[in-house]
């Protein structure tokens, strides 16, 4: 056990703990730039940092920065780890502290980099920026993701992003490989901005100011909030179940699938509907209502020009639209909701599939 609470105990630049150590940093204790825990072979095991005070420094440039591998686990709730990165199956708790700097001449963005199997725990205190990459997980249930509000968490190859509650500025996705997933189900977020093929944000709670999809992403709402705008364009899709949202607009290219138990258009029920099956709408200059999924009103004008910069929907000529009519709960698409519906929706449980 290693206890850094004074100058006196400080750590000194470019230090390594190993395989059954204790590091705890308190209140006037320092750890200087290039720590490590752990080791990128695998070869050490139960390692604790906890941080309640002090700080964990970092300098520009590579591998000058606090870096915990398999075996680690780092605990803050308290004080400032200035930047770290989380690799190889280690594990990062935040329940308070910060993780970032403003020391003049730092990039000021990434704070906490996730990558290779990593889990990145947030429920509470404050993290800058989380940049989650290769197989990483960031989970959170409270306290802040972005200083300020224009940054947040970044996905990117094969990451997942699940937030219950907490407040979260931007979330964006990058990457080429592997699915980068986010799930929301509470909390708020200023701003989703998904972009590629695999990328896909599932949103059952919470409330998000402006939400966008674009080349190839999807974005599947069956609850929540969405105060401002939601966007689909070139060739992102928006699946609407559920939930409330400001304006919708779909540009060229661009795919809006809705799910419910009613639509109409203009006041008149739209004929031809059959449970389960999809139709698409190519009408516009109406106004498309009724009810979605999970019993919220659907109210959408088809407008077929753009009325930006002012308030309005937006659904081109060149913009796909569906309606799908669904029974709450009726997750195999047969009309009725019984016991087959159940083990459609355990088995996808938790997956990118979007069911009815």
């Amino acid at each position: 056990m290693i206890n850094v609470d004074s100058p006196a105990t400080s750590i000194s630049e470019d230090q390594f703990i190993g395989s059954q150590t204790q590091l705890n940093v308190a209140s006037g204790g320092e750890v200087g730039a290039g720590f490590e825990s752990g080791s990128p072979n695998g070869d050490n095991f139960d390692i604790q940092v906890n941080v309640t005070g002090g700080v964990i420094r970092r300098e520009e440039g590579f591998n000058r920065r606090f870096r915990s591998y398999a075996g680690s686990e780092v605990n803050l709730s308290g004080g400032v780890i200035e930047y770290l990165c989380a690799e190889d199956d280690s594990v990062v708790n935040v329940a308070g502290g910060r993780i970032g700097v403003d020391t003049a001449g730092f990039d000021g963005f990434e704070a906490l980099y996730v990558t290779d199997d990593a889990v990145a725990n947030v429920s509470g205190g404050t993290v800058d920026w989380i940049n989650a990459s290769v197989n990483s997980v960031v989970n959170m249930t409270g306290g802040t993701l972005g200083n300020p509000i224009d940054q947040g968490v970044t996905l990117r190859d094969n990451s997942t992003f699940n937030l219950s509650d907490g407040t979260v500025g931007r979330v964006s996705f990058s990457g080429t490989t592997g699915n980068r997933t986010m799930n929301m189900s509470g909390g708020q977020v200023d701003r989703i901005s998904a972009t590629g093929q695999t990328s896909a944000v599932h949103i059952s709670g919470g409330t998000v100011g402006t939400v966008s999809a674009s080349s190839s992403s999807q974005v599947v709402m069956t609850g929540g909030t969405v105060t401002g705008i939601v966007v689909a364009i070139t060739g992102g899709e928006l699946n609407l179940a559920g939930g409330s949202t400001g304006d919708v607009r779909v540009g060229s290219g661009g795919t809006l699938n809705v799910f419910g138990s009613e639509f109409l258009l203009d006041g008149t029920p739209v004929a031809g509907l059959v449970y389960g099956q999809t139709m698409e709408i190519s009408t516009r200059d109406v106004a498309l209502s009724g009810v979605l999924a999970d019993n919220s009103p659907l109210d959408i004008d088809l407008n077929s020009v753009n009325p930006a910069p002012g308030p309005g929907d937006w659904v081109p000529v060149d913009a796909t639209l569906t309606v799908t009519l669904s029974l709450p709960g009726d997750y195999n698409n047969d009309g009725v909701v019984d016991a087959a519906d159940y083990p459609v929706w355990r088995d996808n449980l938790g997956s990118q599939i979007a069911l009815p």
